[in-house]
């Protein structure tokens, strides 16, 4: 059998930048694992090929590896860059993992928490509906109902959050001779 252990290349680096997972603040370490997700991009051992199956099997489960460490290094980055408040750059880097794999329902769900964190409730919609086409699309079926419960709470939080920042001023009452008149008060007149 052939024994992946036997050859190095460029991905035994890639892997141990994406077994670190290092922090936004160690940004020498992070910038790696930001070109490191890039590069595995690529399309890594295409065009080497051998009438070996074992080969064969070997380069195909390797190319499985490479992908999934790849869209973990994409989730750790985006999650990494929300959690130092860098919102806006940890949606495209979650962009980019709901492109890489548009199936992976975790890969939307993260969208549209990062597009909640932005305050942003119609690109929370737009991610679940996206989420929800592909999987009809795909496979005939609707998000999972973890999917769908994330969703919901994601969106209800969003709502409530933006209907108490945005409340209506206060009513008030002015009396006069024939009765009450209700009126707001919603700035200064000129």
């Amino acid at each position: 059998a052939l024994s992946t252990q036997a050859w190095s290349t460029d991905v035994d680096e890639a892997s141990a930048t994406a077994h670190r997972m290092p922090a936004p603040h160690d940004m020498p370490a992070f910038d790696a694992a930001r070109r490191c997700a890039g590069e595995l991009a690529l399309p890594l051992l295409d065009g080497i090929a051998s009438p070996s199956e074992t080969f064969e099997d070997a380069r195909r489960a390797l190319q499985l590896d490479i992908e999934r460490m790849r869209l973990r290094l994409l989730a750790h980055v985006a999650g990494a860059l929300a959690d130092a408040n860098r919102v806006d750059e940890a949606i495209e880097w979650a962009a980019r993992l709901v492109e890489a794999d548009d199936l992976r329902e975790t890969s939307h769900v993260l969208l549209m928490r990062l597009h909640a964190q932005a305050g942003d409730l119609a690109s929370v919609e737009t991610a679940y509906a996206r989420c929800a086409a592909r999987l009809r699309e795909e496979f005939g079926v609707r998000p999972s109902a973890a999917t769908e419960r994330a969703w919901q709470a994601i969106s209800d939080g969003l709502s409530q959050s933006h209907i108490r920042r945005h409340a209506p001023p206060e009513v008030r009452y002015a009396f006069v001779a024939k009765g009450a008149t209700a009126y707001r008060e919603v700035g200064e007149g000129e």
